[in-house]
């Protein structure tokens, strides 16, 4: 874990109140969590205790006992007490490890608030204290001054190695801690920006239980709980491979219908997306995959849609409102674990997948008719008349 010198205090700083400022909560909140450690790391710095190894032999437990909260507080005019330190560590534990959008919105206010007052107090920031009255574009400035700033000092520096390795795979909460690289690789370089409608959920929680770590990228312009209700760009980890694929979510029911008419409707190739390596597959009980195929062979067969009208079907005779546990006809990547051996599976690889699979997401919205995902599902003669107009 890096110490920030002053100038990079302030510029962290701001750029968690701006992104709180602009509503961004969520993504405020995960660098506000990866920032917490770094805060205590400076107060330890501040006390000059030079013989403590910050990275490797104290757990965030023992640096908060380590820290002189009377020396900090009167040499900074603080007004930090234990109690607050562990209260906002929880907070920062539940973010990590939990889901966000289930933490009470003012336990990640706190957060965001004491990183602001230590960077208030021990930089030369003269900016407004109050997060609430801070101008919005002086906000949006701040954000943009922190992305700058990180693209001229490298971000590979930021987000260690940027990749993801065959190791990570050994652990969940290890691959957990590289999804939230990857949400600040996406977010700092704004490379997201490029689709202002889409955002990024929550990453699902990990327990000893688990079978995998889901990161779903959603259209903002959905209804509450996007990823359960609709569509959305996944990428999702197992132990044993990485996934970059359309999902859609246990109570898209109309959503998967109008998907897999869809399928039979069109040839991904035509819209210019790349079908190299792009798998077709069934998942039963959320993650466990079967029937994997490559796309650009099994669409030449018959079974394709023969397997597309029995998917519909199946969906279209469910009588029940609880959330489905499987997919089935998925589209995306598939890497396999081994094949990360070699330590090449980038963080620009993953995106490069994620923006095929934004198009075809883009592909589906535009054939079935879909402008918003509460809109009704379109009729066959709807989907066959665009393709027309697509063929001209």
């Amino acid at each position: 874990m890096s110490i920030p010198n002053s100038d990079e205090l302030q510029l962290i700083g701001k750029y968690v109140v701006g992104l709180f400022r602009l509503k961004y909560f969520v993504v405020a909140g995960y660098v506000a969590s990866n920032t917490f450690e770094s805060i205590i790391n400076v107060f330890l710095k501040w006390q000059n205790n030079s013989n403590i190894d910050y990275d490797n032999h104290m757990s965030l437990d023992e640096k908060i006992k380590a820290i002189n909260l009377s020396l900090l507080n009167n040499r900074y005019e603080l007004n930090i007490n234990f109690g607050k330190l562990i209260n906002l560590k929880k907070t920062r534990n539940d973010i990590v490890h939990g889901f966000i959008r289930d933490i009470n919105p003012k336990a990640i206010r706190d957060i965001v608030e004491f990183i602001w007052e230590v960077v208030a107090k021990t930089t030369e920031n003269k900016a407004e204290r109050n997060i609430d009255l801070i101008d919005i574009k002086t906000a949006q400035y701040w954000v943009r001054d922190f992305e700058t700033a990180t693209d001229e000092k490298n971000v590979q520096r930021q987000l260690e190695d940027q990749k993801i390795a065959f190791n990570d795979f050994q652990d969940l909460y290890k691959m957990r801690n590289k999804f939230l690289e990857l949400i600040t690789f996406l977010d700092v370089r704004k490379r997201l920006g490029k689709y202002p409608n889409f955002t990024i959920d929550d990453i699902s929680a990990v327990n000893t239980t688990s079978a995998y770590v889901w990161l779903a990228i959603v259209d903002r312009r959905g209804e509450p709980r996007r990823k359960i209700n609709g569509p959305s760009i996944s990428v999702l980890a197992t132990p044993l491979d990485l996934r970059i694929y359309l999902d859609f979510g246990g109570l898209a029911f109309e959503h998967r219908k109008n998907y897999f008419q869809f399928l039979q409707m069109n040839e991904l190739e035509f819209y210019g997306i790349n079908t190299t390596d792009l798998h077709i597959f069934d998942i039963d009980w959320y993650s466990f995959i079967s029937n994997r195929r490559l796309y650009k062979e099994y669409i030449k067969t018959p079974d394709f849609k023969i397997k597309a009208n029995v998917s519909y079907d199946m969906v279209d005779n469910i009588n029940t409102d609880a959330p489905l546990t499987w997919n089935r006809m998925l589209i995306g990547y598939i890497i396999d674990r081994s094949s990360t051996e070699d330590d090449k599976l980038t963080f620009n690889i993953i995106w490069n997948k994620i923006c095929e699979i934004i198009k075809l997401y883009k592909v589906y919205q535009s054939s079935s008719g879909i402008e918003m995902p509460k809109q009704k599902i379109a009729s066959i003669a709807r989907i066959t008349e665009l393709q027309n107009v697509f063929n001209r």
